[in-house]
């Protein structure tokens, strides 16, 4: 008996797509095997862009680290071994001998500012660098190790002074708004500071002045630096003050602690004669306000007009 040709057909037909589903399935590209794939791929993914992250993060560590140790390399040239000295990064000056001082050129960018003054006898009276804000713990740190602690001054937050009374020489650092600040000042006893604010040069000319204080730093502006206090920061300034060619009057200011100050105010008692016709808090004055002082920690302004 003859078998019908729809009997055979209809089962070739019917095993099209279950052969082609195997082949499919053999070479991978049915559905359920793309699904696989592509979840396979990526998990690969994902763990190459994990890899890459880590990696990026130990390459950003190790480069900050770097530049870390290199920032306190840089921070530890900026200080002597010695106490009140400058470091390897100013050159080899002597204080109080130089005239000026040479930066190195690499320390030059970690420095905002620097900046000395010349004091009566044409010599280096103070000399002054600022870094930024943020490594100004570094810094005294730095310091800490170097010189030892220092010593906190009364009357002025967040100032500290090392102190070489043999040289007659301090060094002192302080935050300043968004910067840290560190000077090197030569400094004199509270009796010769007194003595430095009274200049013979009252009702003298300008030039007459200037024979006897030296030269003007600014020819514009009548002003001088002095040796600092014991305790304070930065050098002196003497400013006079001109009516028709003559100094009428001098102004002595300097950053000082409550101790100078309040001495400062026994020896100006002592070498005037007299106390103080006004005695407030912050303010004393002498000869109907020729002489007066203000102390408004930790700036001491003393006043002498003719």
């Amino acid at each position: 008996m003859r078998t019908p040709s729809s009997v055979i057909v209809l089962p070739l037909i019917l095993a099209v797509p279950f052969g082609l589903a195997i082949r499919d399935s053999l070479k991978g590209s049915d559905p359920a095997s793309e699904e696989e794939r592509a979840k396979r791929e990526h998990g690969e993914l994902e763990v190459r862009e994990h890899d890459q992250q880590i990696a990026a993060e130990r390459d950003q560590y190790e480069r900050a680290k770097q530049v870390e140790q290199e920032r306190g390399v840089q921070l530890a040239s900026l200080i002597g071994k010695e106490p009140v000295s400058l470091g390897s990064a100013f050159g080899s000056p002597q204080l109080g001998v130089a005239t000026t001082i040479e930066v190195d050129h690499a320390v030059d960018q970690l420095l905002l500012d620097h900046q000395g003054v010349t004091g009566l006898d044409g010599k280096l009276v103070s000399y002054t660098f600022s870094i930024d804000g943020e490594q100004c713990p570094a810094l005294r740190a730095q310091l800490a190790t170097a010189w030892g602690h220092g010593d906190s001054v009364v009357g002025a937050d967040d100032l500290v002074v090392w102190v070489d009374p043999a040289n007659h020489w301090r060094a002192a650092i302080r935050r300043a708004d968004l910067v840290c600040v560190v000077d090197f000042t030569r400094t004199v006893e509270d009796s010769a500071w007194v003595e430095g604010a009274f200049p013979k040069v009252l009702g003298k000319t300008l030039p007459q002045a200037e024979k006897l204080l030296g030269p003007l730093t600014n020819p514009e502006i009548p002003l001088w630096y002095l040796a600092g206090s014991p305790a304070g920061h930065d050098a002196t300034t003497l400013e006079a003050q001109l009516e028709s060619g003559k100094l009428t009057g001098t102004s002595a200011s300097a950053a000082m602690s409550e101790e100078d100050a309040a001495a400062i105010v026994k020896l100006v008692t002592k070498r005037l004669g007299k106390p103080p016709a006004h005695d407030a808090p912050a303010e004393w004055s002498w000869d109907d306000g020729k002489v007066s002082i203000t102390y408004y920690a930790p700036i001491l302004h003393l006043f002498h007009q003719l």
